[in-house]
């Protein structure tokens, strides 16, 4: 799958260090005790350090950003353009496209430019937030700026609390509580829904306890899939820095090392688990 966006979008940034600046020596450096992904090296100096932040690392999810007491770090944004996006869908067979309130032109003009390369994909895949006040609503206006349609099929992955699902129990209930506005107003909006930002260990038994694991006899499930960011990279962690270290010149591919890919395995079936109940 290719990921793309149709604009800024906190998916497709990363933290950056001002140029030039210098962590005081004084600094309790509270920027690598809010990075949930280890992504910050410091270099010490006759004068304080030099902060690094690690971009293979970094995923964007902005947290290092307000709690530097100096102000030295910034976002950084990137966007494929329609070009990149047609070359590698050459290779693939499925697109996510990132989009947020206020997008949707940029969401046409996007797949407009991109119309021939989406014609043959098996999915299309659009994440979004909370759109307005009637999210369904809008994601209807989405639907019907797919011009041509695509002939594959179509995923509305619903972004509750983006990048958050490692932080605790509470990060679930945004994507629950949009889950259940979304199902009620869906009307015939056609696709299947999938939850997104802030899922985690919680979310099944809060979208149990909402009703949204119960289909309507002969008809469809209300949720059709669960995607795993956040919470899936904190326990993963420890697995991943260890292929760092295996790694030399070239990257380690996980699928080299059965005995780290088992371990992985069984960490991503706990989390998968439940649903497949």
């Amino acid at each position: 799958m290719v990921s793309v966006n149709d604009g800024n979008d906190p998916h497709f940034r990363k933290a950056v260090v001002k140029p030039d600046a210098e962590c005081p020596p004084d600094c309790s450096r509270p920027c690598e005790a809010a990075c949930p992904a280890a992504a910050f090296r410091f270099t010490e100096t006759r004068a304080g350090a030099n902060a690094q932040v690690i971009e293979e690392r970094c995923y964007g999810c902005g947290r290092c950003i307000p709690v530097c007491p100096y102000g030295l770090l910034e976002e950084e944004w990137y966007r494929r353009s329609s070009t990149q996006v047609a070359d590698l869908l050459r290779d693939v067979d499925a697109i996510e496209i990132h989009t947020r309130e206020g997008h949707l032109n940029d969401f046409r003009q996007l797949w407009q430019e991109l119309a021939p390369a989406l014609r043959n994909l098996k999915l299309v895949a659009v994440s979004a937030p909370r759109l307005g006040t009637n999210t369904a609503e809008e994601l209807a206006k989405y639907h019907a700026c797919m011009v041509p349609p695509t002939q594959g099929a179509l995923l509305w992955q619903l972004d509750g609390r983006p990048m958050s699902g490692d932080i605790g129990k509470g990060a679930t209930q945004a994507v629950v509580r949009l889950a259940a506005e979304v199902v009620a107003r869906r009307g015939g909006l056609p696709g299947y829904l999938q939850l997104a930002g802030g899922t985690n260990l919680h979310t099944h038994a809060a979208v149990k306890e909402a009703g949204l694991l119960h289909k309507e006899s002969g008809k469809q499930p209300l949720i059709h899939g669960v995607a795993f960011g956040g919470v899936a990279r904190k326990l993963l962690s420890n697995i991943l820095r260890e292929l760092e270290e295996i790694s030399t010149a070239a990257p380690a591919h996980i699928e080299e090392h059965p005995y780290i890919l088992k371990r992985a395995l069984a960490i991503a079936e706990g989390l998968v688990a439940p649903w497949k109940e």
